[in-house]
């Protein structure tokens, strides 16, 4: 690796970005140099970063390049341009080690978040980015830390076109979560120019550093470098391992959600009179029932129907209206259905009126007339719960009374508009509610008009649209309202895949991947694969194409 011509930046190459940062970044945020990395250490600020940096400038000088400068405040090192030297590159390989710092991943989670890498890759691929690279493995250069990066060099990647910044969206929930394990991240283009630099900087391109555990797991030969013979001490206990073999798989992908109540009704008074009783927040009104009261007790009735109450009715009159009223009348019981519709149903009769009696008296009312004046009923769908009382009592009848939604639980989705592909309504999927119980649900339905958002559904504020599901079980949800959910979407599906677990999965420096064979004497070899597209990650398996075959047995990080 060539010196960058001017000021060689750890801040540059390890810009103190968790990896969420780093897409914020790519849509055009920027990141902070002081920031604490993953894990919870100031491991690209501060302290930590400098001393890091200044014990490695004392091992370089150790091992033969007697003139390599000190760090300054920052970590950072001021290098002369040109080639390194062959002492230089030796030293490093000595030293580089002293520049990981950080959260400490076992090998299992280094696998699990390589796993992570692949996926965004394949990701930011299927959302219209066909030049986003694989990870690769890199042993880091003078003053810069080894890890996994995105060479993104000579790839003609845009990242500020608008392409590329809803593909990263989509992403992010795989960044989030590569974020959890301890990942840090930096930026990083390979270019060409003078002397042939390598230049390193914190605005362009991609270079994601795992914390040291990661860099150690990979070194001792955890990831293994392209063909390397696989050499076992006679004391070594023997590898873990895992089948190959043949499955179908599905793969989801995790998306923030409002768990609530489908529908808003606003309910209007249309009569005279003072209110005189209101239901409380969280009430249910059913058919038949008063939704609140006026004057001496008179109450509004709901009633189920999608036509408005618009005019008083009385005997004689017809309309849709009658309909409703007179279906709803046969339903609770206070008229016969034969007898309604002999005379239609749309026909306010005699047997409507006398219903009309019934139904009133019922709720109280002395002597009531038989008909009904405007605002005296609300026709609604359904049932109604109540989410609002905006009247007040010993206030006007005519104005807002309350608002209220249907008892059906539903969850909604502001999914971000570049992961509209990957969703259909009557497409399977599964919930998390806030108690962590899982219950199924399905895709009822997904808009089709792009919104703006503040950022809700955790999509930073970029076009979303709206996606319901609706519980299997809605029972489950119980009384929540508005409780964050998780809902994990399939994104893929494979049948009959070849498979192995992902933490089998090695990444080759020169790009690629392969897995650790072992047969029953105990010998060991790598066999190339292609990983993906599908990765299961409810049982931690990626689909593979390689010279594999079921029932063979795959290296895998103990556990």
């Amino acid at each position: 690796m060539n010196r960058r011509d001017t000021k060689h930046s750890w801040a540059a190459a390890l810009a103190a970005m968790v990896l969420t940062g780093l897409l914020a970044t790519a849509c055009g945020g920027g990141s902070s140099p002081g920031a604490p990395a993953a894990g919870g250490s100031s491991t690209a600020g501060g302290s930590t970063r400098a001393q890091a940096a200044l014990s490695y400038a004392g091992c370089m000088r150790a091992h033969g390049v007697p003139d390599f400068p000190d760090p300054d405040a920052e970590g950072n090192f001021n290098l002369p341009s040109g080639p390194d030297s062959s002492q230089e590159t030796a030293a490093n390989q000595v030293c580089n080690h002293l520049l990981d710092t950080g959260t400490q991943l076992n090998a299992a989670q280094t696998q699990h978040a390589l796993g992570q890498l692949v996926k965004y890759a394949q990701c930011m691929r299927a959302h219209g980015v066909p030049n986003f690279p694989d990870p690769q493995l890199t042993t880091g250069g003078i003053g810069v830390p080894g890890g996994f990066t995105f060479e993104v060099a000579g790839r003609n990647l845009d990242q500020k076109s608008p392409q590329y910044q809803a593909a990263a969206r989509a992403c992010q929930s795989l960044a989030t979560h590569a974020k959890e394990l301890g990942m840090r991240s930096a930026m990083r283009d390979t270019v060409s120019g003078p002397r042939d630099a390598r230049r390193w900087t914190a605005a362009w391109a991609v270079v994601l550093f795992l914390a040291a555990g990661g860099v150690a797991a990979w070194r001792a030969g955890v990831l293994g470098p392209d063909d390397a013979p696989v050499a076992a001490s006679g004391d070594a206990p023997p590898p873990a391992t895992a089948m190959v073999t043949r499955q179908d798989l599905s793969a989801s992908t995790p998306v923030t959600a409002t768990l609530g109540y489908a529908g808003s009704y606003p309910v209007t008074g249309r009569g005279d009179g003072t209110l005189t009783w209101l239901p409380s927040a969280g009430q249910v009104i059913g058919e038949g029932q008063a939704l609140y009261r006026v004057d001496n007790g008179s109450p509004v009735m709901l009633l189920y129907g999608g036509v408005p109450d618009w005019r008083p009715m009385a005997t004689g009159d017809t309309g849709a209206d009658v309909s409703q009223l007179n279906h709803d009348l046969v339903r609770l019981g206070y008229a016969n259905n034969a007898d309604v519709s002999a005379l239609g149903w749309d026909y306010y009769s005699w047997d409507t009126e006398y219903g009309v009696r019934r139904l009133e008296e019922h709720l109280g009312v002395s002597s009531p007339p038989g008909w009904l004046t405007l605002g005296q009923v609300v026709f609604e769908p359904g049932a109604l719960r109540v989410s609002q009382v905006t009247g007040s009592l010993g206030g006007q009848a005519s104005g807002p009374v309350l608002n209220a939604t249907s008892t059906r639980h539903v969850v909604t989705i502001s999914l971000d508009a570049a992961q509209q592909a990957e969703v259909t309504p009557g497409d399977k999927v599964t919930v998390t509610l806030p108690d962590g119980a899982i219950t199924p649900g399905v895709i009822s339905r997904v808009g089709r008009v792009a919104t703006s958002s503040g950022g809700s559904g955790g999509n930073g504020g970029g076009a979303t649209i709206p996606v319901t599901v609706t519980l299997d079980r809605p029972a489950v949800a119980g009384s929540l309202d508005q409780a964050p959910v998780t809902v994990n979407i399939t994104t893929g599906s494979a049948r009959n895949a070849l498979t192995v677990p992902v933490g089998a999965l090695l990444a080759q420096s020169s790009g690629g991947y392969a897995v650790e064979v072992v047969d029953a004497a105990g010998t060991r070899r790598l066999v190339p694969v292609q990983a993906g597209p599908v990765f299961d990650d409810a049982d931690g398996l990626v689909q593979v194409t390689g010279a594999l075959t079921p029932g063979e047995r795959v290296v895998v990080p103990a556990t």
